[in-house]
């Protein structure tokens, strides 16, 4: 049954607190995608006139920060994945302190059982945070890297044309910031893969759930009950046995 398989839970709590983001972040992506594509046409028409070699550096550019982003997109989801059943226990100790209707957790059983795993769960999501944070720092950092060799290496092929005679000054200025516009759209376009390769991850995690549900659906039929009995049952409150081995 579902309500004894943590999985499920886990991927419950992962759907539903991830459900409506994911479904905005599909939108926007789609929109910006379709959006560069018709900047890109336009630059890259300006620029193979001008500076071919540019496109080139461009294309460069942005097919590894590209790749890059991918990893770290990859990263961000495992953080999820690996935290999620952390953050679902640190969520529910939160409603068994500021929820009425969960008191009687804390009458059944010792607060300190709740620290306890509240400090497990929290020290989980800290070491994840340390892990996964510092590979995607290294990452990123490696991204900024490679863009600001791209960015020199536009400047220097510019400045080679202006002081060979083949661009002007004001054909400079044009050229620059087209060739960062067009970086920025392809960069746009191509970013969108890893942005696609998470929503079909999280689509991946909801259909799972979904199969999970459905299959937590099937039912079991008592025929008949012929006694139902409590032996030697306690309950202590309050420093003092309210029952003690009761029969019934």
């Amino acid at each position: 049954a579902s309500f004894d398989d943590s999985s499920f839970y886990d991927n419950y709590y992962y759907v539903i607190n991830n459900s409506e983001l994911h479904l905005k972040s599909i939108v926007e992506t789609c929109s910006r995608f379709l959006t560069a594509i018709l900047s890109v046409v336009g630059l890259t028409t300006y620029l193979a006139y001008t500076s071919p070699i540019i496109i080139i550096i461009t294309l460069l550019n942005v097919c590894t920060t590209c790749a890059i982003s991918i990893k770290i997109k990859k990263l961000q989801h495992e953080f999820q994945l690996e935290s999620t059943p952390e953050k679902r226990k640190i969520n529910y100790i939160g409603r068994v302190f500021y929820q009425h209707q969960y008191i009687k957790e804390l009458k059944c059983h010792p607060c300190d059982l709740f620290f306890c795993k509240y400090d497990e769960s929290n020290a989980i999501i800290l070491d994840l945070i340390y892990k996964f944070g510092k590979a995607v720092s290294i990452w990123s950092v490696l991204q900024i890297a490679i863009h600001c060799l791209s960015n020199t290496g536009i400047l220097g092929v510019l400045i080679y044309q202006i002081l060979t005679g083949i661009m002007q000054i004001g054909d400079f200025v044009v050229a620059y910031n087209s060739a960062n516009h067009l970086s920025n759209q392809i960069a746009m376009i191509i970013n969108s893969i890893p942005s696609f390769y998470d929503s079909s991850l999280n689509f991946q995690k909801f259909l799972k759930f979904l199969i999970l549900e459905s299959g937590s659906k099937e039912k079991q039929y008592i025929e008949s009950i012929y006694c139902i009995s409590a032996n030697k049952v306690s309950f202590f409150y309050d420093n003092n046995f309210r029952l003690k081995n009761i029969n019934i």
